[in-house]
């Protein structure tokens, strides 16, 4: 389904043949044993870039052997930035289903995805891919595609590598997020003083202030002891006086 854009945004086209889908592994039907048969198509599409490029081969009713053949060739564009091919196998809800859902949409029975770098390292090519169920990579089963890639002249060439194994992965399944956990207060330290107490002073000006201290105290001492020293040198001259008199009135008495 083509889109007019700007040309230097597109990197070229995949020529992709759907081939079949095969729905055993190891010999055990995987899917939907409870819906045999039913007719499944391949959506597909090219996600990143400016806008996803979609499309989808027809409705094919699975044989008994648990396979659909669709033989079908759809040529995409692949726009700048593109980063994966998504494939995914679907099938039609009853009646039933579609009524108690708010929008038609398929049932989705398996997907698989090719990262686009890996498939211009490789293309062209024919290969089976693995199939996997939805937000599980449990094994559903296969599907065979070829799939070619036609260059814009007009976008600038891509690099040449060496062409590796090429494969599909699961689609990614979004992860719940972890929650963040929540900060403890921190611990105090026994020896970590208080808020409340005074701060250290600097060494220099503690000393300082004891040296004063010390001066002070040392004067207030010297003081202290020549007041003294007067004080009994006062009280010796009054006894001395008072004896004085006494002899005195007792001579006058006499």
């Amino acid at each position: 389904m083509s889109e007019e854009h700007d040309p230097s945004e597109l990197r070229g086209h995949f020529d992709l043949t759907i081939h079949e889908a095969d729905g055993n592994v190891n010999g055990i039907y995987t899917w939907d044993p409870n819906v045999v048969p039913f007719e499944g198509f391949v959506k597909i599409e090219i996600r990143g870039g400016s806008r996803n490029v979609k499309d989808q081969t027809a409705r094919v009713r699975v044989d008994d052997d648990g396979k659909i053949v669709w033989n079908q060739t759809i040529s995409l564009e692949l726009l700048k930035e593109a980063t994966e091919l998504r494939l995914i196998f679907c099938k039609d809800r009853s009646k039933r289903q579609v009524a108690a859902l708010t929008r038609k949409t398929p049932s989705v029975i398996a997907a698989c995805g090719i990262y686009v770098d890996d498939i211009l390292k490789s293309a062209p090519f024919e290969k089976k891919f693995e199939l996997y169920k939805p937000n599980s990579g449990t094994d559903r089963g296969t599907i065979k595609l070829s799939l070619g890639f036609r260059e814009n002249p007009l976008y600038s060439p891509l690099e040449s590598d060496t062409s590796p194994e090429v494969s599909t992965h699961s689609p990614e399944v979004p992860k719940p997020v972890p929650e963040a956990p929540v900060p403890k207060p921190p611990v105090k330290s026994v020896a970590e003083p208080s808020s409340n107490k005074r701060p250290k002073r600097n060494l220099f000006v503690s000393l300082i202030g004891t040296t004063f201290k010390l001066i002070v105290f040392a004067s207030l001492g010297a003081g202290a002891v020549a007041a003294g020293a007067y004080a009994v040198q006062e009280f010796q001259k009054k006894q001395k006086e008072l004896e004085s008199k006494k002899a005195e009135e007792s001579k006058q008495t006499k």
